[in-house]
């Protein structure tokens, strides 16, 4: 990993202490995470990611940091042809099964919040993000019914409205017009620990001195 994330500040250290307080990991303890690898991603306005699983070759937990803009990330579910898939239910065999259409869930990503993925969200659910240029959020879906935005998407109810730390974007949610943004350009940076790692980098892997830890 870079040095600057390690570095002015310790985004690493703190994250991964943040993650133990949470579990109430006792001092000396493992880490619940153990941040070994760092996903940066560039997302301009407009562009999303496709409903998507991180897969078993990481530690299920997650923690991802937003700056730049906002965004809205959609929890999806499977659907099974022959048994019900309750919502946060884990389901076995998920490879080749259909994904619903509809996002089982909503949540609002604001620049620098840090959203933690784990249990059956992570192992039997997937996350995506919508191909949006603006967001619009409303408090329940009686409010605006059967209207849509510029992009002909309709307004979503997110999960965690009553957890954002800006009081302006909770008050304009709990309004009848709903809250609006723009997308910007926007970075994340997902925290996980892989199961296993190769050591060396790329010119290793050339020249055949690759290692696994």
């Amino acid at each position: 990993m870079p040095d600057w994330l390690s570095a002015h500040p310790d985004i690493v250290t703190r994250i991964d202490t943040f993650l133990d307080v949470a579990a109430a990991v006792p001092d000396g303890g493992a880490h619940a995470l153990g941040v070994n690898q760092v996903l940066v991603n560039e997302y301009k306005p407009g562009q999303g990611i496709s409903p998507h699983e991180d897969g078993p070759a990481f530690r299920p937990l997650v923690a991802t940091l937003s700056l730049g803009s906002h965004t809205v990330l959609d929890l999806h579910h499977y659907i099974s042809p022959s048994t019900p898939s309750p919502p946060m239910i884990p389901t076995e065999g998920s490879v080749g099964r259909a994904i619903a259409a509809v996002p089982l869930g909503h949540v609002l990503l604001m620049p620098r919040s840090l959203f933690v993925l784990t249990g059956s969200a992570y192992t039997a659910h997937l996350h995506g993000i919508a191909e949006r240029s603006a967001d619009w959020v409303v408090r329940d879906e009686s409010v605006q019914k059967d209207t849509v935005d510029a992009d002909g998407a309709p307004p979503v109810v997110v999960a965690n409205a009553g957890l954002l730390g800006d009081p302006k974007v909770q008050a304009a949610i709990q309004s009848d017009a709903g809250w609006t943004a723009e997308r910007g350009t926007r970075v994340s940076l997902t925290f996980r620990h892989a199961e296993k790692v190769l050591k060396g980098g790329a010119f290793a892997m050339i020249g055949g001195r690759m290692q696994r830890t």
